[in-house]
């Protein structure tokens, strides 16, 4: 099928017949805002026109020693897409999402081009730490 025809049963995208594609990278940082040395997997949930009722992926964050493992999801009906990381123990990251978004919105669209998001989480300083600054022994580590 040419990619500027519409089949009937999907939607129409010029120069991308299957959609748009999502690619969602993960770094995490330690308190101190060196890059994390120990590999962790995230749960993120996806919710938009693909998935009205939030679809959970499991995304690995690189490391100092390994590249991330960047989940790519294709094929997505175009429109606003939030999206959302699962914690098991809240408050234990300052999360920001970079890229093409507004909060935790993307808006994708079909084109040739995927749209990428970087989720870079902080580790929060340890209770510990909190007005006692570098002479604090649990947090020495961040002040060398």
């Amino acid at each position: 099928m040419h990619p500027i025809m519409c089949n009937p049963t999907h939607f129409c995208c010029a120069g991308n017949e299957n959609g748009a594609t999502l690619v969602i990278h993960k770094i995490v940082l330690e308190p101190c805002g060196n890059q994390s040395c120990t590999p962790k997997n995230f749960s993120i949930r996806v919710t938009g026109p693909s998935y009205p009722n939030g679809e959970v992926f499991t995304l690995r964050a690189g490391s100092c020693i390994e590249l991330d493992e960047p989940l790519v999801i294709s094929g997505l009906t175009p429109g606003q897409y939030q999206i959302e990381e699962i914690f098991s123990t809240p408050n234990e990251y300052i999360t920001t999402i970079t890229g093409p978004v507004c909060g935790r919105c993307v808006m994708l669209t079909c084109g040739c081009a995927p749209t990428v998001v970087t989720i870079v989480n902080r580790k929060r300083l340890c209770r510990l730490c909190h007005g006692f600054g570098c002479g604090c022994a649990a947090c020495s580590a961040c002040c060398n």
